[in-house]
């Protein structure tokens, strides 16, 4: 199988998990775990320079690193809810790019070398 065409029949299934993540998101309003989310959500608004840094204080430690993948949706959404909604095809991307290192040892475990996989 040639080059180009084993990469696209690599990527599609990415395309696709991350199609499949879509319905279940673009209809949430308000966030599932609050203290969590309101974490994130506020660092990246704060990060974005949308609002200043939530008083967090009493809570668990949120670390910022997350928050940065969400920056984006904060700095193009000014709306809370179109920012929310952002976050979670954000999140969709991200829990889709699984699927590589899933495929990867799949294949590992398959037996097949990265020259005969793809």
């Amino acid at each position: 199988m040639g080059e180009p065409r084993g990469r696209l029949l690599t990527f599609l299934p990415y395309l696709l998990l991350v199609l499949a993540h879509l319905p279940f998101v673009l209809d949430v309003e308000q966030p599932s775990t609050f203290s969590d989310e309101l974490a994130y959500l506020g660092q990246a608004r704060y990060l974005a320079g949308r609002a200043p840094l939530p008083n967090l204080q009493g809570t668990a430690f949120h670390h910022f690193g997350y928050s940065l993948f969400l920056v984006p949706a904060m700095r193009i959404f000014p709306e809370p809810l179109d920012a929310f909604r952002a976050a979670l095809v954000t999140n969709a991307f991200l829990v889709s790019l699984l699927f590589f290192p899933l495929a990867y040892l799949l294949r590992a475990f398959a037996g097949k070398d990265r020259a005969t996989a793809a």
